[in-house]
């Protein structure tokens, strides 16, 4: 294939709003409201759904409240903090908080709640009986599908990517039971969910998904 020379550099599609210098709104780029909406929304049903059919499991949160976006935020947020703050034991973090962290804002007891019911998708979807073979064989990472699209279509919208785009697996770390994940020996992570990507400079613009089970790979989006 022909390439230019010199090579087309990848460029940024900026909103006008946006300020790289503040992160906030560089992440509301690609977390809005409306996806904070949905995923609080997701973890209420959810949880309704789970104290209503296994009341025996979460005897310690039957009083759970219902969440929304303002404490999503939060939640989020710890998860984004825990990830660059790696500790094995996650209530560390509450017993000595950094100062100026999102740990202040939760208490861990509402941490562990929400970490139990939180929900990226529709209960009532995942529990659809009318599918055929060949669409849970497509979509069997559907529990991911209505994030993953917006990421996709924003991760997709924010950049216009150049001549120099790298084409490769990507494993997502997983060492618990599922029949989906695989092993990739010489990789720092070789255990977990494998992925192949379309990427440029560290930016991630495109992805599928691969199974351990079926051996197929399956768009996150159709």
């Amino acid at each position: 294939m022909d390439t230019p020379n010199p090579p087309c550099l990848m460029r940024a599609r900026l909103l006008d709003d946006c300020d790289v210098k503040k992160p906030e709104t560089f992440f509301a780029m690609f977390m809005g409201d409306e996806q904070f909406d949905m995923l609080a929304r997701y973890t209420n049903t959810y949880a309704q759904y789970q104290l209503a059919n296994f009341p025996e499991r979460h005897k310690s949160r039957k009083g759970f409240r219902d969440t929304d976006k303002k404490e999503i935020k939060v939640f989020i947020a710890i998860l984004i903090f825990q990830g660059h703050n790696r500790n094995a034991r996650p209530k560390s973090h509450w017993e000595d908080p950094v100062r100026d962290s999102p740990i202040h804002r939760m208490r861990y007891g509402r941490y562990l709640a929400l970490m139990a019911f939180f929900k990226v998708s529709d209960i009532a979807n995942d529990l659809d009986t009318t599918e055929t073979n060949d669409t849970k064989r497509e979509d069997w990472h559907k529990k991911l599908t209505p994030l993953d699209i917006h990421l996709q279509e924003r991760f997709q919208a924010a950049v216009i990517p150049g001549s120099r785009l790298s084409y490769d697996e990507i494993m997502i770390r997983w060492r618990g039971r599922s029949i989906h994940t695989t092993k990739v020996r010489g990789k720092p992570q070789p255990d977990g969910f494998k992925c192949w990507a379309i990427a440029e400079k560290g930016y991630l613009y495109d992805w599928l998904y691969y199974s351990g089970a079926f051996g197929m790979y399956s768009l996150c989006c159709y």
